[in-house]
């Protein structure tokens, strides 16, 4: 069961959401046939899964950077429409444990500190070549975890000052930019009273005034694929 619903959510990212450029998190490629330079992905180590970047049209390069965390991170240079050179990277901000206690509680947050780190060279070259980004995944957080989870005096901004680190190196967030209200783009299994956005697109700033809209996709048939909802923004390039 677990493989038939694997190649119904590679059927439904080909040909439902048509999108030019897919950014994968906990991926399994599970015998699906892809054109070699068109997917890139990486297995988590101990995991059946990885991160990929998926592409319909556009060749794809692996990018190569120092990297703490392979298969939870991954990067590729890709070509636009312009014949411009772009930077993508998906994400899979996986949950940290402390190592000495069982008892403590998982954070996403240190994973992509780490990630963010290893990322700041490549970012600053993208930058200062004016060189487009385009960077989403599942971050494993939100920003109202910081009221509900975490001590005020510990902690209290936590989630808040990560999403401004990336928007600090350049990055705009186009959930937040293009969606007035709350959204949600995950699904748990005790029902929450207010929508968690745990996925998040990112662009660089000389992409903020291509961005044309950012569709959150929810129906019936997603509910049965994946506990996330399918985050996808349309770039007028």
């Amino acid at each position: 069961m677990h493989n038939r619903v694997e190649n119904l959510s590679w059927d439904y990212l080909r040909n439902n959401l048509s999108a030019d450029i897919a950014l994968l998190q906990e991926a399994n490629t599970n015998g699906q046939h892809f054109e070699e330079d068109k997917f890139i992905w990486q297995k988590i180590e101990s995991r059946q899964f990885g991160s990929g970047i998926f592409s319909t049209n556009f060749p794809l390069t692996k990018l190569e950077f120092k990297n703490a965390h392979p298969g939870s991170l991954i990067g590729a240079k890709v070509n636009l429409p312009n014949n411009k050179p772009a930077y993508l990277f998906s994400i899979y901000a996986f949950l940290d444990k402390y190592p000495y206690s069982k008892s403590q509680p998982a954070y996403s947050s240190t994973t992509l500190h780490r990630m963010l780190s290893d990322l700041h060279f490549i970012l600053y070259q993208a930058h200062t070549k004016k060189i487009p980004v385009i960077l989403g995944g599942d971050f494993n957080l939100d920003v109202s975890f910081d009221e509900k989870h975490n001590s005020k005096k510990f902690g209290k901004n936590e989630h808040k000052l990560l999403l401004e680190r990336f928007e600090d190196f350049g990055l705009i967030e186009c959930v937040k930019k293009l969606c007035p209200k709350p959204v949600r783009t995950y699904r748990h299994t005790t029902p929450t009273p207010d929508p968690l956005q745990l996925d998040y697109i990112f662009v660089s700033n000389n992409l903020e005034n291509k961005l044309v809209s950012c569709e959150i996709f929810e129906n019936e048939q997603v509910n049965h694929l994946s506990d996330h909802n399918p985050v996808i923004i349309t770039l007028d390039l």
